[in-house]
């Protein structure tokens, strides 16, 4: 079991983007957090970025999100997309 998820998104002169995510268990307890730097692979060219993140066995709901941080000129995101894989 898996969760795939991203935005069609660019950036000029980006540190760090990170797309995170926070697997809860059927009582709402957080049970694993992770997140992926993906400003590496994202362009000044608008391009679909999409990230696999393996979920716990015993996860039951997902919180996603991302996060900025260092230097970013610009960023433009849209379209955001997620499905379990």
């Amino acid at each position: 079991r898996c969760i795939e998820w991203g935005y069609i998104i660019r950036a000029i002169d980006a540190e760090g983007i990170m797309l995170q995510v926070d697997f809860y268990n059927n009582q709402g307890t957080m049970i694993d957090s992770t997140n992926l730097n993906i400003a590496e692979h994202v362009t000044y060219e608008f391009n679909r970025l999409m990230v696999r993140f393996t979920a716990p066995s015993n996860a039951s709901a997902v919180q996603l999100s991302m996060h900025f941080s260092g230097k970013v000129t610009a960023c433009t995101f849209y379209a955001p997309e997620a499905y379990f894989c």
